[in-house]
């Protein structure tokens, strides 16, 4: 005769964490790749009244002469800035327009003109 496998409860929380990580890692590929492309989104460098009011809020100084910009892969109204204040794409923010947020300054080590 067989015996029947109990299953306790380090058993559960296993095949718990186990779903929560598979759905985890679906969610951050998905947020991290542009719909039907592997390429990053293209640079604009056009103005944007959004991102502008926001750096002006939180008095961001250097980005007025010169930036680019591109939405993150994944968020609507997220942008990546790049701003170059002194001719060369070394300052980086992270501005989330729609609520004004941004984080940031990150210093760019190579970055091209």
């Amino acid at each position: 005769m067989a015996q029947k496998t109990k299953r306790g409860p380090t058993f559960i929380a296993g095949l718990v964490f186990g779903v929560f990580l598979i759905l985890a890692i679906g969610i951050a590929e998905r947020r991290l790749s542009s719909p039907g492309s592997t390429e990053p989104l293209s640079w604009n460098t056009g103005a944007n009244a959004d991102i502008a009011r926001t750096l002006k809020k939180h008095d961001i100084q250097g980005c007025d002469q010169q930036m680019r910009w591109r939405l993150t892969q994944g968020y609507a109204q997220e942008f990546v800035v790049q701003c170059a204040p002194d001719g060369k794409y070394n300052v980086e923010y992270l501005v989330g327009a729609a609520s004004e947020r941004i984080e940031g300054p990150f210093r760019l080590g190579g970055s091209s003109k």
